[in-house]
């Protein structure tokens, strides 16, 4: 699998090598009848392809697949050839937080803002109470499965790809092979319990761990039993001791949903993520812990948030009648139009996909629109858009959602862009 670069599979060609990790490989590949890059992973052969796993296979993929939630990388296609089983996965360009984490931890010049980290929590927090909602857990929350897009948001990747290489529900294969990643893994992954979605928030507990103070709780270069120990029954070093800015409640929600027994971790991902944010606004002890004093970095820059709204949109036509005449103005980017939580909901319209377009802005103040692969497409001044390729937006361009969603888009006085 690592000689695939100028092959075809189905209808990807495979154009990089990328990476690859315990589950398979990925490739960049371009699929020329949509015009687009896409990341393809391959998963690895050691689970078999038997007539049993690849029905399974396919039945998990589409699960996975039709989870659409803005945090959760979206996956195209999937499929089986030359015994071969393969994702096929939006090409995010803005890296992996284990990049990001790498490059920080070699210089370690100063930390993460913790209000950067709240935000990354929240957004994964979404996206894994979404998916536990509709049964699904992921499995293996890391950093190399967080990744960004170009303009600072996170994704997670993977979703539900360690149970598409696995036989049954269990953490471990038939041979006793722990599936998941041992520095990040629950008590109850490690004691091959019933999983619950309360796996993946103790994950990311441990990559909030490690983005506040730099180190993973327990040591990932002990033995696995050394390392199984520890989970079960070790408790973490609480991050207030080690970083002067964390408060007391901000240590504690991080240490509840570390708990051992997932009864006593929060009810939710989201729960977690909101006494996260809840807890910057608590005071810090005046004993303050060694190190980490320098000014804080940013965790994976965009473009510069906006203070003040410069640009507006006018829902001038739509199937969904409450919206007909909505003005949104334009602060948080990137601002998401669609039918699924969405900064401009179209909950009522079919002709609007759930995860339709987006409007960014750059550091110039021009603002582009991109299509986000949407079923009926998107036209900017009567010329369709491709497909994640950002098409810049001009005073009164006049957006057609699919057919017949009509917007106006204007730049606002004092925007200098007209």
């Amino acid at each position: 699998m690592l000689e695939l670069v100028g092959q075809t599979l189905g209808q990807y060609r495979l154009e990089k090598l990328l990476g690859k990790g315990g589950m398979g490989i990925v490739y960049r590949a371009f699929q020329p009848k949509l015009n687009r890059n896409v990341a393809i992973k391959i998963l690895s052969r050691t689970y078999g392809n038997n007539p049993d796993q690849v029905r399974r296979f396919h039945r998990e993929a589409e699960t996975a697949a039709s989870l659409e939630h803005p945090h959760i990388v979206p996956i195209y296609d999937y499929g089986t050839e030359r015994e071969m089983k393969y994702v096929v996965m939006r090409m995010l360009t803005g890296g992996s937080l284990a990049e990001t984490l790498d490059r920080w931890i070699k210089d370690k010049k100063s930390p993460i803002a913790l209000s950067d980290i709240a935000l990354l929590l929240r957004q994964i927090a979404g996206a894994l109470d979404y998916a536990h909602e509709r049964g699904v857990i992921h499995r293996d929350v890391k950093p190399s499965n967080v990744m960004f897009d170009d303009y600072g948001n996170a994704f997670l990747v993977d979703f539900g790809l360690v149970k598409l290489v696995n036989a049954t529900d269990s953490a471990l294969t038939s041979d006793g092979i722990i599936l998941g990643t041992p520095a990040f893994m629950a008590p109850e992954q490690w004691r091959d319990q019933p999983l619950t979605g309360a796996v993946d928030q103790y994950a990311l507990a441990m990559l909030i761990y490690l983005l506040i103070t730099g180190e993973i709780p327990f040591n990932p270069n002990a033995n696995p039993y050394e390392l199984m120990r520890l989970h079960c029954y070790a408790e973490p070093t609480p991050p207030n001791t080690k970083r002067h800015d964390v408060s007391e409640a901000m240590s504690k929600a991080l240490l509840r949903a570390m708990a051992k027994d997932p009864g006593d971790r929060f009810a939710r991902v989201m729960d977690f993520a909101e006494a996260f944010q809840a807890a910057l606004a608590e005071p810090v002890s005046a004993v303050q812990s060694p190190g980490l004093s320098d000014p804080e970095r940013t965790l994976h820059p965009g473009p510069p948030k906006r203070a003040n709204p410069v640009a507006m949109i006018r829902v001038e036509q739509s199937r969904d009648h409450e919206t007909i005449g909505k003005v949104m103005h334009l602060d948080t980017f990137p601002f998401q139009i669609g039918r699924l939580n969405r900064d401009l909901n179209f909950n009522g319209d079919r002709n609007v996909s759930r995860n339709h377009a987006q409007i960014t802005c750059n550091e110039s103040g021009e603002f582009f629109i991109e299509d986000q692969g949407s079923t009926l497409r998107t036209t900017v001044d009567e010329l369709e858009i491709q497909p994640y390729q950002p098409v810049k937006l001009a005073h009164n361009s006049r957006i057609c959602l699919g057919t017949t969603t009509l917007l106006t888009f204007s730049l606002e006085a004092g925007s200098g862009q007209r």
